[in-house]
């Protein structure tokens, strides 16, 4: 893989992590207030975030389908759910069992095969 599809690569994945992580966050932040006591302020930086962070990404998207197909694209991108889990657990302590690391093992290893192919 050339530098260019590779950083839009990188780019597709942040992006879309990011996106997802803000809105877990604005989802907490959003469920800590007691119903009707006071303005819901605390998770609207984290919606304008993660709406920022997709916005960005389908930039990204089309940028980097100008520039692979999108057979592979499509699943050299799919590693992203990797990076969302493993961002989960890092941000939001969430359990990784033993079929989740299995399901991202195999998402790893076929995303390698895509990548040597």
């Amino acid at each position: 893989m050339n530098l260019a599809p590779a950083l839009l690569w990188l780019a597709c994945v942040s992006l879309n992590t990011i996106g997802h992580l803000a809105f877990k966050q604005a989802a907490l932040l959003g469920t800590r207030r007691p119903l009707g006591h006071g303005p819901q302020t605390s998770g609207k930086a984290w919606i304008g975030v993660g709406v920022a962070s997709f916005m960005f990404r389908f930039f990204s998207w089309l940028a980097l389908l100008s520039l692979v197909p999108l057979s592979k694209a499509i699943l050299i991108v799919s590693c992203d759910i990797v990076a969302v889990m493993l961002g989960g657990r890092v941000f939001f302590a969430e359990a990784l069992s033993v079929p989740r690391i299995v399901a991202a093992l195999l998402i790893g290893a076929g995303v390698a095969l895509v990548g040597v192919s």
